[in-house]
């Protein structure tokens, strides 16, 4: 064991596997060929076992017998450890190899009519693709890596560039070649990763090495946001995580206590099965109004740093005219200087005389128990004449370097804005 440890620190993987290999050998080939399935993977990325790796070239009448469905240009074996096998067909050192578990995967090499490389796939001793490296722009050496999980499904699929010296004379030519085993490359483009269901894991995006500045989305295999990440200057700046459902977790250190919302939406304004009242109002039924307040949290919570506590929401049974006044001096108390305000209608709403100036309109917002109304008052609506002094008292909390943003997905809501010209001015974003 003290001399694995050796080799580990020495950062010797080759002789690492092979000195497990003779460690286990005793307890039966099964465990040697875990581990050979355990390192394969590793070998196809890592530099210094493909530096070491031997090669046996597969010929071409031999393709059926160790290529199953591919018809490369040219082919390679590589070997785990070098051949001992010194005399035979190249078919007879190729059997040998694959009863000695030797042979780590095949290399099928494609190439154009001129002899250039424009890809090459690694498949497994049963002819399972591993990895697909396909040459994307010929000028910039720009090149794909595909790779793929056992049952044959895309796992990953990453865009590089080559990192070497031009050729001296030759603008267009690199003193090496993509194909060749562990050339220098670069992230260069699209970073994608997939489950085997063949759902999106993550997409990221690259340029020469480091990752763009902007917001990356990681979804777990039913398709629900399990991580969203800002970076900046190639640093990451924000993280968000979430549970299987797609909620937040709490905990997540990005949020802003000054950010605040008040979300409104109602799609059933009916009175309940056995409520009904002579002559009472009615108010036709919408759909989506709930959800969109709903999707709207969400995206508060996720993309803009609001607390879910800072969130009122009011929506269904609980959007009662006594509910929604009691909420709109509860959220008003909490405000303070320099708050940044969201407020959002999703409903109905009617256009309607003014109650206060008989010669003008105003809007009139329906609530839940608006049907017990037979005539547009107060105590169903919320009335235009309550929805201002509610505005002006946000706007006189936040102070002039606060922020008030209202969006209004309801009829009539221009009416708000009917009289924006006499009011005082201010830094206030509306």
């Amino acid at each position: 064991m003290k001399n694995i440890f050796s080799i580990i620190h020495t950062g010797n993987w080759l002789r690492l596997l092979l000195s497990i290999r003779y460690s286990f050998f005793i307890q039966g080939k099964k465990y040697f060929l875990l581990l050979c399935l355990f390192f394969v993977s590793f070998a196809l990325n890592a530099g210094p076992i493909l530096r070491k790796a031997k090669k046996i070239s597969v010929y071409k009448e031999n393709y059926s017998f160790f290529l199953f469905n591919q018809k490369p240009d040219r082919a390679v074996a590589y070997l785990l450890e070098d051949s001992d096998t010194k005399t035979g067909t190249n078919r007879q050192k190729l059997d040998n190899e694959l009863k000695k578990n030797n042979i780590l995967f095949f290399r099928c090499y494609y190439s154009n009519a001129d002899s250039t490389v424009y890809k090459y796939i690694d498949i497994s001793v049963k002819g399972v693709a591993i990895k697909e490296v396909a040459l994307i722009d010929p000028l910039l050496q720009t090149i794909e890596v595909q790779q793929f999980f056992q049952n044959g499904a895309l796992l990953s699929r990453t865009q590089y560039s080559m990192n070497a010296k031009r050729v001296e004379g030759d603008t267009k030519k690199y003193d090496t070649a993509w194909h060749l085993d562990n050339p220098p490359l670069i992230k260069n483009g699209r970073q994608e990763m997939y489950y085997k269901n063949g759902a999106i894991r993550f997409g990221r995006a690259w340029q020469n090495g480091q990752i763009k500045d902007t917001t990356y989305t990681e979804f777990y295999s039913n398709g629900k946001t399990k991580l969203i990440t800002s970076f900046k200057a190639g640093t990451l700046i924000k993280k968000i995580k979430f549970d299987v459902d797609g909620n937040p977790i709490t905990g997540n250190k990005i949020y802003d206590n000054n950010k605040k919302a008040f979300l409104f939406g109602l799609d059933i304004y009916s009175a309940p099965k056995g409520e009904e009242v002579i002559n009472g109002m009615q108010i036709p039924k919408l759909s989506g109004c709930v959800n969109d307040i709903k999707l709207l949290k969400k995206t508060l919570m996720t993309y803009h740093g609001f607390k879910a506590e800072n969130i009122f929401m009011l929506s269904d049974d609980n959007a009662s005219k006594q509910n929604v006044s009691a909420a709109i001096n509860q959220f008003t108390a909490n405000l303070n200087k320099d708050d940044i305000v969201y407020i959002h209608f999703s409903s109905s709403s009617i256009k309607t005389t003014s109650l206060s100036k008989p010669s003008s309109f105003e809007l009139a917002i329906p609530c839940r128990d608006v049907y017990k109304d037979t005539a547009i008052t107060t105590k169903g609506f919320l009335l235009q004449s309550e929805l201002e002094p509610f505005f002006n008292k946000v706007k006189k909390s936040i102070g002039t370097k606060g922020q008030l943003v209202l969006s209004l997905d309801i009829v009539y809501g221009g009416l708000l804005f009917d009289n924006a010209g006499t009011e005082e001015k201010s830094d206030v974003k509306v």
